[in-house]
């Protein structure tokens, strides 16, 4: 029973967090694109480290 409770909760705040992931790729590109593009592959570079 409980395991059914917590299951959209979980679906939820992976949707949550992945659109977090996203606006701060987006902010991040959108600030390198205004100074240099040498932090946003470095940025890319340790999110994917997170990620996989």
């Amino acid at each position: 029973m409980s395991i059914i409770a917590i299951e959209p909760y979980d679906i939820f705040y992976r949707v949550l967090f992945l659109t977090i992931e996203i606006w701060d790729i987006i902010i991040t590109l959108i600030k390198a694109n205004q100074k240099d593009n040498s932090y946003t592959t470095l940025h890319l570079k340790t999110l994917k480290k997170e990620v996989y």
